[in-house]
């Protein structure tokens, strides 16, 4: 999905004409087990709902992936 997600941005912006230089990453998948394991253990000290699924794990994470946008020109900034 990253890698697939990336390469949509970086031809948008050579179709644009706006250099620019692009880094992307996927979080592992055991880091997002330990990040899952630590959310749920706030929750439970906090008296609240543990996980049910997905839906849930989702609405809680912020930052399963990333994408970093390095430009050449400031002005650039507005167009993207």
């Amino acid at each position: 999905m990253t890698q697939l997600t990336s390469s949509s941005y970086e031809e948008a912006l050579e179709q644009n004409e706006i250099r620019a230089i692009t880094a992307s990453r996927a979080k592992p998948v055991d880091r997002m087990e330990t990040k899952i394991g630590q959310q749920q253990k706030e929750k439970a000290t906090k008296g609240e709902i543990e996980y049910k699924g997905g839906r849930n794990i989702y609405a809680d994470t912020v930052d399963f992936s990333g994408m970093r946008i390095a430009l050449y020109f400031p002005d650039d900034r507005i167009k993207v």
